[in-house]
């Protein structure tokens, strides 16, 4: 009898242990709820005088779209995150990136070096649901070199 006891005792322990509230039971989802715009321009790079100018965009969202952003207007289709090429810089103009659909979050890298003798502006600004986050403008003279990582 002592030990029916002892093992309803030891039963009864253990099912108030492991059936105990916890704090994780309604876990709180993160709502995707961010409209982030990145606007850069890199006036007088040249990357035959050996300019080199990094900006790297990635996103996620609730639905794991693949389509995330478009730049200057045009969708970039089945893209979570890219690149925008030397070649695109070099070109000249501004950049304007938006998301196509409220992100969880964002990230910019920027990665800028001048290995010639002409200096270039780097113009960046980063806003999130329409309130600037960042706004810099940076001369990269030579042998200089601005290196940033960014994330809304």
């Amino acid at each position: 009898m002592k030990k029916t006891l002892l093992h309803l005792g030891i039963l009864a322990a253990c099912a108030l242990t492991l059936g105990s509230c916890s704090k994780d039971d309604n876990p709180v989802v993160p709502s995707a709820n961010k409209n982030i715009k990145f606007t850069f321009s890199t006036p007088g790079v040249k990357d035959a005088e050996g300019d080199v100018v990094h900006f790297t965009v990635v996103g996620s969202n609730s639905t794991l779209n693949a389509t995330l952003w478009k730049v200057n207007g045009q969708v970039r289709s089945n893209e979570q995150g890219f690149l925008i090429s030397e070649a695109e810089l070099e070109a000249g103009g501004t950049f304007v990136v938006e998301s196509v659909t409220p992100l969880f979050n964002a990230s910019m890298s920027i990665s800028a070096q001048n290995f010639g003798a002409t200096s270039y502006t780097l113009k960046y600004k980063a806003e999130v649901n329409g309130t600037v986050q960042n706004d810099i403008t940076e001369n990269i003279v030579s042998s200089n070199a601005f290196i940033k990582d960014f994330s809304y």
